[in-house]
């Protein structure tokens, strides 16, 4: 009979600690998905955040491309129009040489005549 109430006693402490540490388990498992909660929670901002600096990045990028394509369709309407000034100073210094000459040759007959 003694051996029978120590196995009741050994059987109750073990289903005590048996309790506790299904209760224990519940509770960490219960945390678990609480953490879990948070963690998606947690990515779901972080999605977001990513996406939204993503798109400010590719309008920067887009922006940048634009300014470099009207700076270089400026840049090429300047050398355009710095070689039809120089050519235009071409001719204006060809027809400079031209009424120089012709100055002076009125001038040579005047003087000659």
């Amino acid at each position: 009979y003694v051996e029978l109430r120590e196995a009741e006693a050994r059987l109750i402490a073990e289903s005590e600690v048996w309790q506790d540490t299904c209760r224990r388990l519940d509770e960490a498992e219960g945390e678990a998905h609480s953490a879990e909660a948070e963690l998606e929670s947690v990515s779901g901002e972080l999605r977001a955040i990513t996406h939204s600096n993503l798109d400010r990045l590719r309008f920067e990028i887009v922006d940048r491309q634009t300014k470099i394509e009207e700076a270089r369709a400026g840049e090429e309407d300047l050398l355009l129009r710095s070689r039809m000034v120089s050519k235009r100073i071409g001719e204006l210094e060809a027809l400079t040489a031209d009424g120089l000459a012709a100055f002076r040759r009125a001038a040579s007959e005047r003087t000659g005549a």
